[in-house]
């Protein structure tokens, strides 16, 4: 059962589709170099701020992690998701990832309200995918909803396709970056304000592998140059500049 983290009688849902920060770290390198913990922290980052975002929406909210998803493929698990989200009586759905650090709760509040007028909502990825999606349920086919390439650079152009071939009304949204590994997370900083708690901590984080790598360079080097003195010579300090 898909408990709502927000009670309201709105007649749209707003649907965080997303896997747990462990699992996420898992598919997903952020680090310059492959880390775990590093690799948390930033999907932990990601997670909650999209989490915090959609809670302070005017939406009744669900969060569908790979704790309550179902299928085999990740179009089956997308797909399910919104149909149980349907089966609760709403009408329309907006679907959203934690991918996105771009992604506002003034967006998805202009989403919801572009979706009154419109049938479907679709937001795009500078890699051809898409960040929001939204969907009046007459306009929901699971089957062809499934066949859609998920995961890939034609995501956004197969949802383009499916409006077409349904004669969709469908509104458009500006295009945004994504986050998929370290590129991507450092391209996407510029794009925040310097006072944006995410970029801040992302920054922060950034700062503290970086220095903590350092730390080790420094005393391998260190440790590297003794070993190539003679034991004779005088003592040395090394002093990083």
């Amino acid at each position: 059962m898909i408990p709502p983290l927000t009670n309201s009688i709105h007649d749209t849902a707003l649907l965080l589709f997303s896997h747990t920060a462990q699992k996420e770290a898992l598919y997903k390198n952020f680090s310059p170099e492959h880390s775990g913990n590093f690799n948390k922290q930033i999907a932990d980052q990601l997670i909650g701020r999209t989490i915090k975002i959609a809670r302070h929406t005017k939406l009744p909210f669900f969060l569908i992690d790979e704790q309550l998803q179902r299928g085999s493929s990740f179009g089956e698990r997308l797909t399910n998701a919104m149909a149980d989200v349907f089966n609760k009586g709403f009408q329309k759905i907006i679907v959203i990832g934690n991918d996105c650090p771009m992604v506002s709760t003034a967006i998805i509040n202009k989403a919801a309200v572009e979706l009154q007028k419109n049938d479907m909502l679709l937001a795009p990825t500078t890699k051809g995918g898409v960040y929001i999606i939204g969907l009046r349920k007459e306009y929901f086919e699971k089957n062809s909803f499934e066949k859609i390439g998920w995961q890939t650079s034609a995501v956004f152009e197969n949802m383009v396709q499916y409006a077409r071939e349904k004669n969709i009304a469908t509104c458009y949204f500006q295009c945004k970056h994504d986050i998929n590994n370290y590129a991507d997370l450092v391209a996407s900083l510029p794009y925040l304000s310097y006072t944006d708690p995410f970029r801040i901590a992302i920054t922060c984080l950034i700062a503290s592998f970086h220095i903590f790598n350092l730390d080790r360079f420094l005393s391998i080097f260190h440790l590297y140059i003794l070993s190539k003195k003679s034991l004779r010579g005088p003592p040395y300090l090394l002093i990083p500049a």
